[in-house]
């Protein structure tokens, strides 16, 4: 935590103020999900953190929330898939090495698409594994709609 609080405070540098923030800071989110490009094609991140931006202003908290939120997220989905699927001990050591994995830190220390990929992919995975496991039609929907989450960012990009 210390060290994840840590990266959530350094600064912003310039060439990603002038690629994330400027270009976006005065979108709506409609704007933004409607819009036929996206430099890195972030556009939940960029539409996330236009609201934070509103409410809270444009600072280094505000520039990396998504991306810690979606990383700490990952690290609860692994823990709680291998905690049912194999063990208490192996779940906290799997969280643990992907917690302080070097790929963690820096997409929140540089926020762009794949935290969110990381996650949607995992979750893919999970619901995917579920839905072979019980056959409920709960879990193939989900698996729809995670794919369908994943798979957009790469639509409009090649838009």
């Amino acid at each position: 935590i210390f060290a994840r609080w840590n990266i959530i405070e350094s600064p912003i540098r310039q060439f990603r103020y002038d690629t994330y923030i400027e270009p976006h800071v005065n979108s709506s989110v409609s704007d933004i999900l409607l819009s036929k490009h996206h430099r890195y094609i972030q556009i939940y991140k960029i539409a996330i953190s236009n609201i934070l931006y509103e409410k809270f202003g444009v600072n280094e908290f505000t520039f990396r929330a998504f991306s810690s939120i979606v990383s700490l997220l990952t690290i609860l989905s692994i823990f709680l898939f291998t905690k049912r699927t194999i063990g208490w001990v192996e779940a906290l050591i799997s969280a643990l090495l992907f917690g302080v994995s070097y790929y963690s830190f820096i997409t929140i220390k540089n926020p762009y698409y794949g935290g969110f990929n990381m996650l949607g992919s995992f979750l893919c995975f999970y619901f995917l594994f579920k839905g072979l496991e019980g056959n409920k039609h709960i879990h193939w929907l989900l698996l729809g709609i995670w794919s369908f989450l994943n798979i957009t960012r790469c639509i409009f990009y090649l838009n």
